[in-house]
């Protein structure tokens, strides 16, 4: 009985090794999603900075702006 129990806590083990490595790749990817939607926020900010830039130096100067569709 005791050998069937120890083989039986074996596999508890082996499951428990796997399920920690599925959640700790499960983490890499959630930080990595995170990193990247910070840098897109980022840019998307940036880009709404030249944006308004090159609208204020397009009015100072007389520009008009082309639209493209």
């Amino acid at each position: 009985m005791e050998q069937r129990f120890s083989e039986v806590e074996a596999r508890f083990d082996k499951q428990d090794a796997r399920f920690d490595a599925i959640l700790g790749a499960l983490d890499a990817l959630a930080k990595d999603h995170e990193v990247e939607e910070h840098e897109r926020l980022a840019m998307s900010h940036q880009l709404d900075r030249h944006e308004r830039w090159i609208k204020q130096v397009a009015h100072d100067t007389g520009t008009e702006l082309a639209i493209d569709s």
